[in-house]
C-alpha cells in the first residue's frame, strides 16, 4: 500500500511539473522496447520491412544484407517485392541444384523477393533458418503460392 501511494505521489508530482524530463508535454515517450542502432550502424528503412509476423526479422535482415552486398548497394536501397510464408515441395526449397539430393518432404518456410540495383533477388528459406539465394530462372514456386 505504501509503495502504491509513493508511486501515485511521484506520478502526480511529475504531471504537475510538466511531465518526464526530456519529454515535451503531450509528446509520446520514446519506445524503449526497440533497440536503437549504434552510431554509424546502417538502419533499414521502414518501407523495406515485410509485414509484421510474415518472415522472422533475423532471416529477413540476412536476406537484405546479402542482396545489398551482391548488388553493390546500401541496405537502404533494397526494397521488397514479395514476402510470404509458404510450403516448399521438398528440401530444395523450390531451387534444386543439379546433382544434389533433397529431402522429399514438405518444408514450411518463406519466399522473399527483393529488388536492389535494378535486379531481382529470389530468396528461399526454411523455418529452421536455412536461407538460399535462388539463381534467376532456376526457381520453382511453392505448393501454396
Amino acid at each position: 500500500m505504501r509503495t502504491a501511494v509513493a508511486f501515485l505521489s511521484l506520478t502526480l508530482l511529475l504531471a504537475a511539473c510538466g511531465g518526464l524530463p526530456g519529454v515535451s508535454p503531450g509528446a509520446s515517450p520514446p519506445d524503449l522496447t526497440q533497440p536503437t542502432p549504434a552510431e554509424g550502424e546502417p538502419t533499414m528503412p521502414d518501407h523495406s520491412l515485410p509485414p509484421a509476423g510474415v518472415v522472422p526479422q533475423d532471416l529477413f535482415a540476412e536476406m537484405v544484407e546479402q542482396a545489398a552486398a551482391v548488388a553493390g548497394v546500401s541496405i537502404a536501397e533494397v526494397s521488397v517485392d514479395r514476402a510470404q510464408a509458404v510450403t516448399w515441395s521438398d528440401g530444395s526449397l523450390g531451387c534444386p541444384e543439379p546433382g544434389q539430393m533433397y529431402t522429399q518432404a514438405l518444408v514450411d518456410g518463406y519466399w522473399v523477393v527483393l529488388r536492389a540495383g535494378g535486379q531481382e533477388y529470389d530468396f528461399r528459406a526454411s523455418q529452421r533458418g536455412e536461407v538460399k539465394l535462388c539463381p534467376p530462372g532456376q526457381g520453382r514456386p511453392p505448393i501454396d503460392s
